[in-house]
């Protein structure tokens, strides 16, 4: 009897110690199934435009509605019934720019913008809102480009630990930096200038500064709100920014008196800054005015550096790296110590082209404090800085500052000459919190964002679970991230970032492959992760869903969303062809990333 006893408390003691650790697993696995099936809903609607846009108007969840909007945008056909829905859609929280950015990249942009001009209510606005953001986009490139020519080298390969099964491929380091943006009706904008909503006419301002209408010029500096509206004020100083006008200091400052109130102010680093929002801050398209203006305007832009939003200090950053040089630099150097990371990346940027040597202990003093991302930012200014590499580990920077301090004076043309030989990219510091692929990861909080599609049948998906595993097995301590896997499902396995090592191997395992391969879908809302500061892409294939299919529009997206919140973006393609291998370089090149290429053998006729 006390034998079976002594069985049965074993057998107890075994059962428990099994819940115990099956039952995370078990809690992780019921949490994903809920964002399951996601994949086959969309293809069910995918030809039917009535329950598009029935997803579109009633479905929680802005994964679904978002997709249900793509698919209405991409069809053969547009007509009044789709877009009088997507015009309502617009109008619900913050969906109004996501709609506009998307329409700006249809094939249909101008019947879009036809049919939303018939509508009442929210019709104009959006017609205005898309036209602006199709005008903003080709000039936030062009100025990530201007930053990415300084490092215009060929890049360094970097090594990382081999884990990989495949076969590295030669990289082709072509750039498509084209964007899909059809001319703009001066005629039509010159009516929106017309409009009684200042909103409309602010939209059309902006439309008008980004496409240099200068033909435009009595019309909006004729506006009745030009006294009145401090929106239209710095929309307006803009424009004559960009049309190469000088506008009179007294009215300059005066616009910079009357912006500087801000109402609904981003203090702070958050997700918040991955919203696509065309109207920022009139404070902040004054400050982007004063990078193209002739005048000393120093101060006024010192000042916009201690707003309480970030958007405006970022924007005051450009403009002073635009147009002050190293007396510019100097005004940086106090918000070195206590600038947001947004922030300090600019700041950076700013000290990359014009080094100063009183830079040099801040950024030592906030490096010591690092320990993710930021390091390589830091690292990379102050090699510039010195014109060599000092900076593998905070300590040695400042050790070469010891020895040097006295003696050392800034080269600018060494510098230049260091930058473009030693791009940031190319940049190694200690320690490499882990790698994935040839990859390394430098940020302690970051994605793998991985493609589970259907053609990852076999030994894709194979290679993919084992070097996720070896990555996760690897990560130094204090590292935190997320696995988000996608195909027709975006399955991200935590709400937020973890370092539970076990979840990620747990979920690496088990991912399921589904079709098609939203890429772009992923992609943002990966971007919109809250807390994180970098992110790693792998696919084998070009987008087949939903928002966005062509890569270049893809880069165009990335680059508005990415405004303010520049989240890096690193790349890891699959034997994905020489088009999909081409986009994916410059877009991860663009946001301070490596694109790897890897080849393994895709299984013949893959499918689900």
């Amino acid at each position: 009897m006390l034998e079976k006893i002594k069985n049965i408390r074993l057998n107890l003691r075994f059962i428990f110690c099994f819940l115990i650790l099956a039952l995370p697993s078990i809690d992780a696995g019921n949490k994903l199934k809920n964002q399951t099936g996601e994949g086959k809903f969309l293809k069910s609607i995918s030809e039917d435009s009535k329950a598009q846009i029935r997803c579109l108007m009633s479905h929680k969840n802005p994964s679904y509605s978002r997709a249900a909007l793509g698919m209405l945008l991409a069809a053969s056909e547009i007509n009044e019934k789709n877009m009088t829905a997507i015009a309502a859609y617009a109008s619900r929280g913050n969906a109004f720019h996501h709609v506009a950015l998307l329409t700006s990249l249809s094939a249909h942009r101008d019947k879009c913008v036809s049919h939303f001009l018939k509508l009442k209510d929210h019709g104009k606005t959006l017609a205005a809102a898309t036209l602006a953001a199709s005008a903003i986009q080709p000039f936030i490139i062009k100025n990530i480009n201007e930053r990415v020519s300084a490092n215009s080298s060929e890049l360094n390969e970097k090594k990382g630990k081999k884990s990989s099964k495949g076969k590295r491929k030669k990289k082709n380091r072509l750039a498509d930096n084209n964007v899909n943006i059809s001319p703009i009706s001066k005629e039509l904008v010159g009516k929106l200038l017309q409009e009684k909503s200042t909103r409309v006419q602010r939209y059309a301002i902006l439309i008008a500064a980004y496409s240099k209408m200068d033909s435009l010029k009595n019309s909006i500096m004729s506006l009745p709100s030009q006294k009145k509206s401090k929106d239209i004020m710095g929309a307006s100083l803009l424009y004559l920014a960009m049309i190469g006008e000088k506008p009179e200091k007294e009215w300059i400052e005066a616009v910079f008196k009357s912006c500087s109130k801000i109402s609904k102010a981003i203090s702070r680093e958050c997700a918040q800054l991955s919203e696509v929002d065309l109207l920022v801050p009139p404070l902040a398209s004054a400050c982007e005015a004063l990078g193209y203006v002739e005048g000393d305007y120093l101060h006024l832009l010192e000042s916009a550096l201690k707003s309480k939003d970030i958007r405006v200090q970022m924007d005051a950053t450009r403009a002073i790296a635009r147009r002050y040089g190293q007396k510019g630099s100097e005004v940086l150097v106090p918000f070195i110590s206590k600038a947001s990371w947004p922030l300090l990346v600019e700041i950076c940027n700013a000290l990359n082209v014009n080094p100063i040597k009183s830079a040099v202990e801040p950024l030592i003093a906030r490096y010591e404090g690092e320990y993710g991302l930021m390091r390589l930012h830091l690292s990379h200014a102050l090699n510039i800085t010195a014109h060599k590499n000092i900076s593998f580990k905070a300590n040695d920077a400042e050790k070469w500052w010891q020895d040097n301090q006295s003696d050392f004076q800034v080269d600018l043309a060494a510098s230049k000459e260091y930058q473009g030989a030693n791009p940031f990219t190319s940049l190694e510091v200690d320690p490499v919190i882990t790698t994935f692929y040839m990859l390394n990861v430098f940020s302690d909080s970051f994605l793998y964002v991985v493609d589970t599609s259907a053609s990852m049948k076999g030994n894709r998906i194979a290679s993919l679970r084992e070097n996720l595993v070896y990555s996760l097995k690897e990560m130094k301590r204090g590292g935190r991230y997320n696995i988000v896997d996608f195909g027709g499902d975006i399955v991200r396995m935590y709400k937020g970032l973890t370092s539970d090592i076990q979840k990620g191997i747990y979920r690496a395992n088990s991912m399921p492959l589904s079709a098609p391969t939203r890429s772009f879908d992923t992609l943002e809302q990966a971007i919109k992760t809250e807390g994180v500061d970098s992110l790693i892409f792998l696919s084998d294939g070009a987008p087949t869903g939903y928002q966005l299919k062509s890569w270049t529009d893809i880069q165009s997206a990335i680059a508005l969303i990415n405004r303010y919140r520049p989240i890096q973006i690193q790349m890891i393609e699959f034997g994905a062809g020489k088009s999909a291998r081409m986009h994916m370089d410059t877009i991860s090149g663009q946001h301070y990333g490596m694109c790897e290429s890897v080849f393994i053998e895709a299984e013949p006729d893959a499918g689900l």
